[in-house]
């Protein structure tokens, strides 16, 4: 399979400025690009895992709608029950999983209750994501962002058939 790029850049200040300062917020975009190759496939249900290395030096910060303008979902881990949960609008956090485009539709089994099913966005062949993704700066000193992208390959995967003689 082809390769997906993910780059982290545009490091700024709210106020447009390269340096950060402790206490200031900032915000930095990740960018994912699918690969346009032959053996390219579309990916599905594309997720971003963002997070801070060292949580003393800054936090990440859910915006103030969950979801955001752009129907970004921001989750993170519920420590109670290891679940993927909504996080509070302006909380500030160590990590956070991104859903672009998420669609959160209830599919009903059958059962007292309907499952949810989340699914998040789609990064089509030669296709680019661009997030924004904001943190408060908390001390002097420098760490790591990380972000990893996963999602499913979009493919058909053909039926197989054979007859069956019962004589």
């Amino acid at each position: 399979m082809a390769d997906i790029e993910v780059k982290i850049h545009s490091l700024f200040d709210l106020l447009g400025d390269r340096e950060i300062r402790p206490r200031e917020r900032f915000s930095f975009s990740v960018t994912a690009t699918n690969s346009s190759e032959a053996d390219a496939v579309q990916l599905e249900n594309v997720r971003y895992h963002v997070k801070v290395e060292d949580p003393t030096m800054a936090k990440l910060v859910v915006p103030s709608r969950n979801p955001d303008q752009y129907g970004t979902g921001y989750k993170g881990v519920d420590p109670a029950s290891g679940e993927l949960v909504m996080l509070a609008p302006d909380a500030e956090v160590d990590e956070i999983t991104l859903f672009p485009r998420g669609i959160t539709k209830p599919v009903d089994l059958g059962e007292d209750s309907p499952v949810i099913i989340e699914e998040a966005g789609e990064l089509g062949v030669g296709d680019s994501d661009v997030l924004t993704v904001y943190g408060h700066a908390l001390a002097a000193g420098s760490t790591q962002l990380t972000c990893q992208v996963s999602g499913e390959p979009d493919v058909d995967i053909p039926l197989a058939s054979k007859p069956l003689k019962i004589v």
